[in-house]
């Protein structure tokens, strides 16, 4: 079960989908204000900025349309994306695809 703890994520492409990740799941020892990083949308890829050095650590193209919907489940083992067409993916924690859904909305 998937469930969505926080997330600044919205459903439009007017506006930018992202969460912070704690990379301090990754190792032991104190955790810190900078061990985290912003995980974001741009257009149809995940980009991973790292807070500490400020700087890129990855970019991902993860779909081939505009990605409107960015969130990540609480231990951060699973990442969800929505496009604009209406695909919604399931990813691991290495960005690579999970489960993929089409939702047609019928009006």
């Amino acid at each position: 079960m998937l469930q969505v703890v926080s997330s600044f994520g919205v459903s439009t492409s007017r506006f930018v989908s992202g969460f912070l990740k704690d990379n301090s799941r990754d190792r032991v020892g104190k955790k810190g204000v900078n061990d985290y990083s912003f995980v974001a949308s741009l257009g149809s890829t995940i980009v991973e900025w790292e807070l500490r050095s400020k700087e890129q650590k990855q970019q991902v193209q993860v779909d081939h349309d505009m990605i409107v919907c960015l969130v990540s489940n609480e231990p951060q083992t699973l990442f969800v994306t929505c496009d604009f067409s209406g695909h919604v993916t399931i990813w691991n924690s290495n960005w690579e695809r999970f489960v993929n859904y089409l939702f047609l909305l019928i009006l």
